[in-house]
């Protein structure tokens, strides 16, 4: 499994530039998101021939080393998540695309800074500038191949990359036309000295991103998350603000809820019922949240993504005084007993002292009883 070096990864603690984790994950998981309709594609593939793959512009691939290093060489899918427009006049919009390296439920992300201890982090090094909305997804020896393709083919001194590649991105359009802009919004490269394949991602709306690694529960990279559009941002700029601006958390979290049931239970992934038991949450309805809970099969209920979130339900349903007084005491020791296991779980020491922090809290709530 594929694990990020922690110890140039703190130095990005300072930094602020946390995206919470369910909005990097919803657009891939759900399929309403502020009042708009959201379609998954695997829109191609890249290829790893280098034990390296990075995101960034094409003609900036020269200046990144590659975010992952001792990735096995292969070939990887390419997703995205797809805004369909609900009439003719707006087109469909990649609102984010993802790189699947390894199955698994995402249990927290990262930004993907670059892997080198070196480098002096700020916002600045870890922004991807993107020229006239371009984004590259590939190996950095396929990047620099293609770099060299698309130099080849411009006319000196010419920087116009849509010049050179617009072509290509309207026949990838004319290829699947239902989900691109009408020049195109993605197109797959391949290499004619390497045969590696890249995919190539076009927003017009956007000029630079920030990827991130979705980890498991044991800090082992799963995908490589580039977010290109920000969802909400976009739905409240439409021409019918009063519209989309009424669109509450609240009304967000019943959406979530009113399609995940739509699944037969059977079929629901734990994704999926973790998933469900955080909109139920955020709800404040805390026995069904308890439910979706205990629905989760039994393998997984040392995980550490279960027992925090059952920790922090059980917690908080005391302090708001969700159940019965006699249940009280039983639901804090359970409370506590969820956090200590999940310091002992937690391999990566992430989470210990958030850990340590519930108990505080726990104790407190027991004082209050006193």
């Amino acid at each position: 499994m594929l694990k990020p070096d922690y110890d140039w990864l703190r130095i990005l603690d300072e930094i602020d530039y946390d995206t919470p984790h369910s909005d990097l994950i919803q657009p891939f998981t759900s399929n309403r998101l502020y009042g708009k309709t959201i379609q998954r594609e695997v829109i191609g593939s890249v290829d790893v021939i280098s034990g390296a793959v990075t995101a960034c512009g094409p003609d900036e691939v020269s200046d990144d080393p590659g975010f992952f290093r001792n990735i096995p060489n292969g070939t990887y899918p390419v997703e995205a998540s797809i805004i369909v427009p609900s009439d003719d006049v707006e087109p469909p919009r990649i609102t984010s695309v993802r790189v699947v390296f390894n199955d698994g439920d995402v249990f927290e992300t990262k930004i993907a800074a670059r892997g080198d201890e070196n480098i002096e982090y700020s916002p600045d090094t870890l922004l991807r500038h993107l020229s006239q909305g371009i984004l590259g997804i590939f190996d950095p020896e396929v990047g620099s191949e293609l770099y060299e393709n698309i130099r080849a083919r411009m006319a000196p001194d010419d920087d116009d990359l849509w010049s050179v590649l617009s072509e290509e991105f309207e026949a990838s359009h004319d290829a699947s036309p239902d989900f691109q802009m009408e020049n195109g919004s993605w197109m797959e490269w391949t290499s004619p000295v390497n045969g590696g394949k890249a995919m190539l991602i076009r927003s017009e709306l956007t000029r630079e991103v920030l990827p991130y690694w979705g980890l498991d529960v044991n800090g082992c990279v799963l995908q490589l998350i580039v977010p290109i559009l920000d969802i909400e941002e976009y739905a409240l700029s439409e021409t019918e603000p009063e519209k989309t601006m009424v669109y509450t958390d609240r009304e967000q979290y019943e959406d979530e809820v009113k399609n995940i049931l739509k699944i037969p239970s059977i079929l629901r992934t734990t994704e999926t019922k973790l998933r469900l038991f955080d909109s139920y949450f955020e709800l404040g309805n805390y026995s069904e949240a308890e439910a979706a809970l205990e629905s989760v099969s039994r393998k997984h209920r040392d995980d550490l993504a279960w027992l925090m979130r059952m920790g922090l339900l059980l917690m908080t349903s005391v302090s708001e005084g969700a159940y019965p007084e006699n249940e009280r005491e039983s639901r804090l020791d359970k409370a506590e007993d969820m956090f200590r296991r999940g310091m002992a779980s937690d391999e990566t020491g992430v989470f210990a002292m958030e850990c340590r922090d519930k108990i505080s809290e726990i104790e407190l709530l027991r004082k209050k009883t006193d």
